[in-house]
């Protein structure tokens, strides 16, 4: 039996038992990076999907294309929502200068993060922190919830989605810069199941002064609305089609209503610029 990544869950489930994913696995992706591993013990969903589903076309290849391509010139990254490392160590491995700032809020997955950085070598330049990104900083409380699959989730929001209340720290984006002693962000990436306005309010200052990109997922229109609604004039909204490939800028009139997932939020790269990342190691 193969993998496909239209598999209903019942039958991923069937085929991750039937083929379980333990080691240290190498991830060879569709863009430019030195080569880096992630530790699996068949309860990594992403790691299990660009394994079994092929590094070209098994998990958001498109964004990591772009995330590549803007990661190459970035000097700070923060990775918010960080599950094990994918785009933290993607940025680090795609420049040999920049600092990369791991934010996970999953006690799981920070110690599975932790981990990854440390067994390639990168703890020097990727700082991983056992936090949330909040409005303002100060405790916070996490509402932990694991998948059906008994994967390392990612569903941890701010809100009240169900799961186990869990006290954590909580940093707002403006505040993290400062306790790393670094100047703000040039990139970020949000992946934070439904807080994406709680972490853009809290980096407020940083949208102003650095204009960083952003490598935002929202998972419906409505949650893009409320994310755009924080952020300063200026930004451009690129709706990001994985199997395609392709960005797409989206006018207001849309932004309610587009059914993407991740979206990229600029104020220096048009259109072009885009397309160029996404085609630049199509053929590798």
């Amino acid at each position: 039996m193969e993998f496909n990544t239209a598999f209903t869950l019942p039958r991923r489930l069937a085929f991750w038992d039937a083929c379980p994913l333990r080691g240290r696995i190498a991830i060879v992706l569709p863009c430019r990076h030195r080569p880096f591993v992630m530790e699996c013990d068949n309860d990594d969903t992403v790691v299990k999907t660009l394994h079994w589903a092929g590094f070209f076309s098994g998990w958001e290849p498109a964004s990591l294309r772009l995330w590549a391509g803007l990661a190459a010139t970035a000097e700070r990254v923060f990775d918010i929502g960080a599950y094990t490392g994918i785009y933290g160590l993607l940025a680090a491995t795609c420049s040999g200068s920049s600092r990369v700032a791991c934010v996970e809020g999953c006690g799981r997955n920070h110690a599975r993060l932790v981990h990854n950085v440390s067994i390639n070598g990168l703890a020097d330049r990727i700082t991983c922190l056992h936090a949330v990104a909040v409005r303002a900083s100060g405790p916070a409380v996490l509402h932990e919830r694991y998948a059906a699959d008994g994967i390392l989730s990612s569903v941890h929001s701010m809100t009240r989605a169900g799961g186990e209340p869990i006290a954590v720290d909580g940093i707002a984006a403006d505040d993290l810069a400062a306790r790393l002693g670094w100047a703000q962000p040039d990139l970020v990436k949000i992946d934070v199941e439904g807080a994406e306005p709680e972490v853009l309010a809290g980096m407020r200052r940083s949208l102003a002064d650095a204009a960083p990109d952003i490598l935002l997922e929202a998972n419906s229109g409505a949650a893009l609305a409320r994310s755009l609604a924080e952020m300063p004039a200026g930004y451009r909204c690129f709706a990001i089609d994985e199997q395609a490939l392709a960005v797409h800028e989206l006018s207001a009139d849309v932004i309610g209503v587009d059914r993407g997932r991740n979206y990229l939020l600029t104020v220096r790269h048009a259109a072009p610029d885009l397309a160029a990342m996404l085609v630049a190691d199509a053929s590798r």
